[in-house]
């Protein structure tokens, strides 16, 4: 039902190298690119060992989108309330304590009310960097975390 440790850290790894070879072929950060949803899309096809996930067919429909708005704009459009709701359809289950594991992925607000998806790793949270340069760590796993929008687990599908 759940992921091991090695095929987690594994499906990171593989994300990461993706986003920054990304990052590496275009000059600046790029909504739908090298930006976090990016990021979750393609950690989620390593996970699942597959390059057709129900997040990378979700990810397919949308249109370009230029800012976190857009992509909200988007998710909405195609048929989706809010973030949780989503990861619900793509293969997550929510927690209901915030209680983060190795793994889990998670949405914040964070300054000026952009959305940061994340990855939590062994100590800190993965996320891709506005600076253009990939995968970096955000800020450090802590046991509760009150002020995520929502923390989900990945399930076998």
């Amino acid at each position: 039902m759940y992921y091991t440790e090695e095929e987690i850290e594994a499906a990171i790894n593989k994300a990461s190298k993706i986003l920054a070879e990304k990052s590496a072929k275009v000059s600046k950060f790029t909504y739908g690119y090298n930006d976090c949803f990016s990021f979750l899309v393609e950690y989620d096809k390593a996970l699942r060992g597959t390059e057709t996930t129900k997040l990378q067919q979700f990810s397919s429909k949308f249109k370009d989108y230029k800012d976190v708005k857009s992509w909200l704009n988007n998710m909405t459009n195609n048929g989706f309330y809010n973030e949780k709701e989503l990861a619900v359809h793509v293969g997550y289950k929510p927690k209901k304590e915030k209680k983060p594991s190795l793994g889990d992925i998670a949405c914040q607000i964070m300054k000026e009310n952009v959305g940061l998806f994340m990855v939590a790793g062994k100590t800190h949270w993965c996320s891709t960097c506005p600076e253009n340069n990939g995968i970096y760590n955000t800020r450090r796993v802590s046991f509760y975390e009150p002020d995520l929008i929502f923390l989900a687990t990945p399930i076998r599908s």
